[in-house]
Parts: structure tokens; sequence; C-alpha cells
């Protein structure tokens, strides 16, 4: 993109993403959940039923959604819509019908213990928005040639998300799944919108409160490396169940994960956070210097990141102590963000998030040592924290002072 889009392009390609999730991800993601913990329950022709029941109601939600954003482009809420961004309100409104739904494939695939297909189309969904981008940037340089080729990834997932249907649901629908299933899914829903919505907070403040430019090197460069999420969460999905049914072993078994964890998570995060201040010009432009200062501050959340106290809440069944931490992170994080960018700007925001997250933990960790008795070094390394902790802040002081 260095040498084909303008900053402003970029912002636009990036807002059009946005828009989309911004009005699906809480639901999406709490029907996720929902479905993952609901589905197991069933019998297994009750199963197929339910699998293209909830298709059903995916696509009932996304045009809920599509509805929505279309008025606001409309009326000018939430944001407010230029006239290039309004000319695209068909792809995008499109782009949300087709996309929204196949959030299922996967799940269909975890549930279904196909792994093969999974990995496949893990592949699949990650190479491909990247030719389609390069093959319409080839055609032209235009983000409306942009735009029609994330149509057309999203026709293509639709219709795959077809094909899946057709051999574990065989287009069977019953009505009596949903209102159980919604009851279920909205406490879900609420926890995703709590958990998950300071990024769209975010965006808002960036889009209402600096130019047009600044939202594409926002959010390039504010965003946690996805590596360090994806291990981190793989071993909490792992350590839950073994809390509930033996905190002591799962305290063990938490310190040996976390600890390999360590060895492999911070280097890599030291490693790019040197080396950040380099490669964002280079890989895009000069303009987005700023991201690699962004991204080595949301870096730094790998600190807090890696303790798990929650694990022992989820042990405890502590969700409502969890929920609460939660929504008052939320909380800290708005108030902090609108602070601390009157005198930093966007890394402001970006230090807010940072703090917020840190202070949950820290929450976290204090209720399990005076309510339960566990100590951080009973589950955590701490040497080893430490050391790679300090090391990877000077990295950072470093990196700052070098760029």
């Amino acid at each position: 993109m260095k040498s084909s889009l303008s900053t402003l392009e970029v912002s636009y390609i990036e807002f059009f993403l946005f828009s989309a999730n911004m009005v699906t991800f809480f639901w999406s993601f709490g029907f996720k959940n929902a479905f993952l913990s609901y589905f197991p329950s069933l019998r297994i022709d009750e199963q197929r039923e339910f699998t293209f029941t909830l298709f059903i109601l995916y696509l009932s939600f996304g045009f809920a959604a599509a509805a929505l954003l279309y008025a606001s482009m409309n009326y000018g809420l939430v944001f407010d819509w230029d006239s290039t961004e309004q000319a695209f309100a068909l792809p995008l409104i499109c782009y949300l019908l087709l996309n929204t739904p196949t959030i299922l494939v996967e799940h269909i695939f975890i549930l279904y213990h196909d792994q093969k297909r999974l990995l496949l189309y893990g592949v699949f969904v990650f190479l491909c928005p990247i030719i389609f981008t390069l093959i319409a940037l080839s055609l032209s340089v235009n983000i409306t040639y942009v735009f029609y080729s994330f149509l057309c990834f999203a026709f293509l997932k639709l219709v795959y998300l077809i094909y899946v249907l057709s051999i574990y649901s065989g287009f069977q629908m019953n009505p009596k799944y949903m209102l159980p299933y919604l009851t279920f899914a909205t406490p879900l829903i609420f926890h995703a919108l709590i958990g998950n919505g300071v990024e769209y907070v975010d965006g808002y403040l960036i889009r209402h409160y600096f130019d047009k430019e600044s939202f594409a090197i926002f959010r390039y460069g504010a965003r946690e490396l996805p590596f360090v999420i994806l291990f981190v969460g793989a071993v909490t999905t792992v350590l839950v169940p073994q809390a509930v049914k033996n905190t002591s072993d799962a305290l063990t078994e938490m310190k040996r994960q976390t600890t390999k964890l360590m060895h492999l998570l911070f280097p890599l995060s030291i490693i790019l956070i040197m080396i950040s201040p380099y490669i964002f010009p280079l890989v895009y432009s000069d303009d987005f210097r700023e991201s690699a200062y962004l991204f080595n501050i949301y870096a730094l959340i790998i600190i807090s990141r890696i303790l798990l106290p929650q694990v022992i809440l989820f042990g405890h069944h502590k969700n409502k102590l969890l929920l609460s931490i939660t929504a008052a992170e939320f909380v800290l994080n708005v108030g902090l963000s609108l602070l601390l960018m009157q005198y930093w700007g966007m890394k402001g925001i970006a230090f807010a998030s940072v703090i917020a997250f840190s202070i949950a933990k820290a929450a976290m960790v204090i209720y399990n040592y005076y309510r339960y008795r566990i100590g951080v070094s009973e589950y955590t390394h701490v040497p080893t924290y430490l050391a790679y902790s300090g090391l990877l802040i000077i990295s950072f002081i470093i990196s700052t002072y070098l760029s």
C-alpha cells in the first residue's frame, strides 16, 4: 500500500471495516460463545436443526445491524460521514450482510472436530484478503476496487458456508431453539460488549477528535500482538476446566505453561519493539511512523496478559466478579483516554488501555490473595517474569529514544 494509496485512502478502508465490525462484534461474539456451550447439550438430530436455525438468527441480526448502520450513515448518527464514505454505503451494507453469517464456519468445524477443514479454512481466510486486495490495486489504484474485493471475498465465504451447512445441517430449521438460545446468549452478548467495546470507543475518540488520516495511523498501530492473544488464550481455555476440578493442580500447570510462554513471547515482543520504528515506515509510509510508537505501547500489555489470575476466579465460578472488574476496566479505560489524550494525543489513548488492563489484572491478583490466600508466585515464576518485564520496558525506552 506504500506506493499506491494515500494515508487518507487507507483510513477510508480501515473505517469501512471498522464500521461493519462496530455493529456486529458484540452479538456475534456472544452468539459464538453461546454456540460453543449450548451445542454439546443437544442430541445429534437436534444439533443439525440447531445449526441451521443459528444461521437464520445470524442472517436476521445481520439485517438489523445493516439497517442500523444505514440509518447512521444517512442521519449522521455516531459519526459524521463525508460524501466519500456515503458513496460506499451500498458495498458496506452488502459486505456486512454477506460476511457476518460466515463466522459460523470455524465454529462448526470446532464443534464437529473437523481439524483438517478448520486448518484449510484458516489458511484461506488469512491469504485471500491479501490476494484480493493486491489484485484490486493491480487493476486500479482506487479504493473502490478494494471495497469490491472485500465483497467478493465475503461472497466466497458465504458460498462456502452454505456448502458446510449442507453437510452439517441439511438446511433443517426449528424455531423452538430461538428463544431459549437468545436467553442463554444475552448475558454473553453484554459481556462481549463491555469486554471488547473499548476498541470501538477508542475508534470513536480518534474519529471525533483527530483528523481522518489519524484513524488509519491509530488502527494500524493500536493492536496487541496477535500471537500473544492466541497463545495466552489457548492456555487459559485449557486451564479453566482444570481449575474447576482441582485448583492446586491447575496452579502448578499454570506456572509451568506461563513460564514456557514467557520464554517464547517476551523475546519476540522485545525484538518487534526494537524494529517496529523501521518496519512501519518501510511497509507503509513515513506517515505511519507514529503507528510504530502506538504498537510498542500496546506490546507492553503482555506484562499483564501473561498473568492468569482470572483462571482461579473462573475455577471458583466468580463470573459476576469478573464481569464487575471488566466493567470497571471499561469505565476506567474510557476515562483515562479522555484525560490522557489531552496531553499525549493518540499515545494517551494507547497508554490508557495499558493502564486500565494492568489495574484490572492487579485487582484479580489482590482478590485471589486475600480471598483464597493464593499468591502470584504460586502460578507465576516471578524471577523470570520480573526479568522479562524489565527487559521489555528497557527495550521500549531504547526504541522510543532511537526513533
